[in-house]
């Protein structure tokens, strides 16, 4: 009789600890690994010999982009750097074989529909005056600041807006939308310039990129939103390396009756 109280504390403390180890392990189990996860793909940088989901991810963005990095296998090889560098050199970055931040902001993660990034999503700006506006999802073409607005200038109609260097060189242009190039050529006034056609919601625009240093793209071909046709120049009537951008409600005229305010549509 007088043992007993003594096993039953052992057997009691016994317990405890199997209770209070199972409960750590379970409580382990069920919020699952953290360490060695997978960042979303745009949230690291992705070089040569690395094997991993992102690579696929890469890959797949590259290849939708016009940039052939071969099979999705996951593996950063040959391929899957050329591509990169491809795209590098298309976007006026530093060709490098690197995927890193310059390089997935160049990719437009967003309008290729990749939502495991975590970056922010393109955002359409200024008040809309209907549904297909809001949805359309047009980009800034090109990074800089605003050096004139949209509407009357100088006596006459400025009926674009225009994107200044900021003092950088080789600036891409980047088509605003996914589409089919009208135009590639120069124009009076214009200089070297690009008309792309967009469909969105079954409605019509044209976006016009004008002033360029050089056109990368050619009259019929399919672009994709973020594509490169250009890069900001001084070319036509021009006093300084600047985009002229414009986008129509309806195919661009020479009368520019379909211009609106680019600003109903892109954040700059």
């Amino acid at each position: 009789m007088f043992c007993q109280r003594p096993i039953d504390i052992l057997t009691l403390r016994t317990f405890m600890k199997k209770f209070i180890l199972t409960s750590i392990v379970g409580t382990a189990l069920l919020a699952g690994p953290v360490a060695g996860a997978d960042a979303a793909v745009g949230d690291q940088t992705l070089r040569d010999g690395m094997n991993h989901s992102d690579v696929s991810e890469l890959q797949e963005l590259l290849n939708e982009k016009g940039h052939d990095a071969g099979s999705v296998d996951g593996i950063f090889g040959p391929n899957t750097e050329s591509a990169v560098k491809s795209l590098q050199s298309s976007e006026g970055l530093s060709v490098d074989g690197v995927a890193g931040n310059n390089t997935f902001d160049a990719m437009n993660l967003e309008a290729a529909g990749n939502t495991g990034s975590s970056a922010s999503s393109e955002k359409v700006a200024g008040a809309s005056t209907s549904e297909a506006s809001q949805s359309a999802g047009f980009i800034n073409p090109a990074n800089g600041p605003v050096s004139s607005e949209y509407g009357p200038r100088g006596g006459g109609m400025h009926n674009g807006i225009d994107v200044a260097s900021g003092g950088q060189s080789n600036i891409a242009v980047k088509s605003a939308a996914s589409g089919t190039v009208k135009q590639a050529t120069t124009m009076s006034g214009y200089g070297n310039t690009v008309i792309v056609e967009h469909t969105v919601n079954g409605q019509t625009y044209e976006t016009l990129y004008a002033h360029l240093a050089s056109i990368n793209v050619s009259a019929g071909q399919s672009v994709g939103q973020g594509e490169s046709v250009g890069v900001m120049g001084n070319t036509g009537q021009s006093t300084g390396t600047h985009l002229h951008f414009e986008i129509h409600e309806g195919a661009w005229n020479g009368a520019k009756s379909n211009a609106v305010d680019p600003r109903n549509y892109v954040s700059f």
